[in-house]
């Protein structure tokens, strides 16, 4: 896999995205992990569309990206900035056999019952169990706002 980068974003493609992390680092390839998004072809082509004419998105289901995962097919042929909503979904792939060594919390909003970690990252118990697990397997969790700002680890 050609993974460069990784995100948690409740927001998914949006101008931080295309104009920040992905000119930042030079990639091609957007991997949108999402049964939503993957299962709708108006929410695709919005996000495609906020991807840019230089930015190729490939989207997955859940279970699409589980099998591409365990068949050796995700992320292959560019640079990839894989992009997800939770870290609960994120470690559903890591359990597949996802190899990644570190993970950016970008936003996930404020909702009753969410603890705040950040001023823009807010999760609730299943994600707080979920980035242990992630800490617990030795992928490096830090989060950023924007590609300027510092990470906080």
């Amino acid at each position: 896999m050609t993974i460069e980068f990784t995100r948690t974003d409740d927001r998914f493609i949006h101008g931080q995205v295309t104009t920040g992390w992905a000119r930042q680092m030079d990639i091609n390839k957007i991997a949108l992990v999402n049964n939503g998004i993957a299962n709708n072809a108006t929410l695709k082509k919005l996000q495609q569309l906020s991807a840019g004419n230089d930015v190729e998105v490939e989207f997955y289901t859940m279970e699409e990206a589980k099998s591409a995962i365990r068949t050796d097919h995700f992320c292959k042929d560019g640079k990839y900035f894989l992009l997800l909503e939770t870290p609960v979904d994120l470690l559903e792939l890591v359990k597949e056999g996802l190899s990644i060594a570190e993970v950016n919390l970008g936003n996930l909003h404020f909702e009753p019952g969410k603890k705040k970690i950040t001023n823009w990252v807010f999760v609730n118990q299943e994600q707080l169990g979920a980035l242990k697990k992630i800490d617990q397997v030795g992928i490096r969790l830090s989060a950023q706002w924007v590609v300027a700002s510092d990470a906080i680890d």
